[in-house]
């Protein structure tokens, strides 16, 4: 049997839904094995001891928690070359899932916010994640 070598990339991971997401994956959601590595991206600092996910054990996915992953500023590029430097084996992503969300209190300057912020991210998977398979993208409207 082949190794499994799927690497999830949650962004958004401290929020409710992000959270949830990790917790389950190091729970070995779907299945036992589903995943090889999981990625937990966050804007403002967070210390694995205060995220409350499960602790490590064997059988899990690897976790990598990397924090400073502001998209709502930059560009395409920058975000790229901030991917890159900060999160290892970004070049091995299989599968994104996407929760960020950034409140303006302007209808008009959310939407440009929020796309902003998805077309940066997406931009950027696209020129370091030539593995990518699955991109998951909740979205609704208040």
């Amino acid at each position: 049997m082949a190794e499994n070598r799927q690497h999830a990339l949650v962004f958004g991971a401290s929020g409710l839904i992000g959270w949830g997401i990790i917790d389950q994956l190091l729970s070995n959601y779907p299945s036992q094995g589903a995943f090889a590595k999981v990625t937990a991206l966050v804007n403002r600092p967070l210390k694995l001891q205060d995220s409350f996910w499960p602790l490590e054990s064997a059988g899990q996915p690897e976790l990598q928690l990397v924090d400073g992953i502001n998209l709502a500023d930059g560009t395409v590029e920058s975000t790229t070359n901030l991917l890159k430097a900060k999160v290892k084996g970004i070049e091995d992503v299989t599968h994104v899932f996407y929760f960020v969300y950034k409140y303006e209190e302007e209808p008009e300057d959310e939407v440009r916010v929020v796309c902003g912020m998805l077309e940066r991210a997406v931009g950027a998977l696209n020129q370091l994640s030539p593995k990518l398979e699955f991109l998951v993208f909740p979205s609704g409207t208040k």
